[in-house]
């Protein structure tokens, strides 16, 4: 077999050498796939979450993970900005009786804002096309100390895509108070952050 392809190889014109043509795929518009994403995988009320519409797509469409996230997340930014999109707060959302669902208007006077906000850890989630063991290593809770002299910048999140993040800063006093409530609007994680500190880093009077 092998004196047969060395053969081949020395009856081929090195002019008629050419590079496999790329197979073309037709990709739709971002807005087209995004807006099937959300039609598939959200719900007329709720939405969908980004990271779900990002995991539709990447397992629907034949495309560069890498480019079309980017693609995605511009798409995403632009649409809301214009109107095309709205981006909500699922802890506001949910926080809101069904009956008072109905319309997409919600009555801000009855539910203002502030009931989305939400005490966070700073994290990321699971949205990227990387093995779950190297997104751990990107996204491991750490524990640090600070000071206001290592400030580099106001902060605040990104605006436009309707983040509003505040450092807040509790007493050992306050803190005991905050875990200790029937209810608290904040995710699992930073509980379980706040219960590792006063385990391991908080005083012990």
């Amino acid at each position: 077999m092998e004196g047969v392809a060395v053969q081949i190889k020395q009856e081929i014109n090195e002019e008629e050498i050419k590079p496999p043509l790329k197979k073309k795929y037709n990709r739709p518009p971002t807005s087209r796939i995004v807006h099937d994403a959300i039609i598939n995988v959200g719900s007329k009320e709720k939405g969908a979450s980004v990271q779900k519409i990002k995991k539709y797509i990447f397992s629907t469409y034949r495309l560069d993970d890498r480019k079309t996230e980017i693609l995605i997340n511009n798409y995403i930014k632009k649409a809301v900005r214009s109107g095309k999109l709205i981006r909500c707060s699922a802890v506001y959302y949910n926080g809101i009786p069904p009956e008072d669902r109905v319309d997409v208007t919600i009555d801000t006077t009855k539910y203002p804002g502030i009931r989305g906000l939400t005490l966070e850890l700073c994290a990321g989630i699971v949205d990227k096309r990387k093995d779950l063991v190297e997104i751990a290593k990107e996204e491991t809770m750490f524990y640090v100390e600070v000071t206001d002299s290592m400030k580099v910048s106001d902060g605040g999140g990104v605006a436009e895509e309707g983040e509003m993040i505040e450092v807040v800063e509790l007493s050992m006093a306050e803190l005991q108070v905050f875990i200790k409530q029937s209810e608290v609007n904040c995710p699992g994680g930073l509980l379980f952050g706040l219960m590792w500190f006063l385990q391991h880093k908080a005083p012990k009077d």
